[in-house]
């Protein structure tokens, strides 16, 4: 993941907490993602079909929000 220069050092400790909350299949679809992989690249790195990778990837991002603003939820 890009650090960036102008972000709260602190936002860094709690997107790895949300992160280390989730599921692994979460977590690998995110983290790909974030390494700038597309659905087709993310399927053939997890060995899944592109479905199954973009259900989880709407899953983990609602997963995501939901423990980053628990209050939304």
């Amino acid at each position: 993941m890009e650090a960036h220069h102008d972000s709260n050092p602190l936002d860094r400790v709690h997107i790895n907490d949300v992160l280390e909350r989730l599921s692994t299949p979460h977590r690998e679809v995110l983290t790909l993602r974030a390494w700038g992989l597309n659905e087709e690249e993310m399927a053939e790195t997890l060995h899944l079909p592109v479905g199954t990778v973009r259900s989880r990837l709407h899953r983990a991002r609602r997963c995501f929000q939901e423990a980053w603003y628990p209050s939304a939820a």
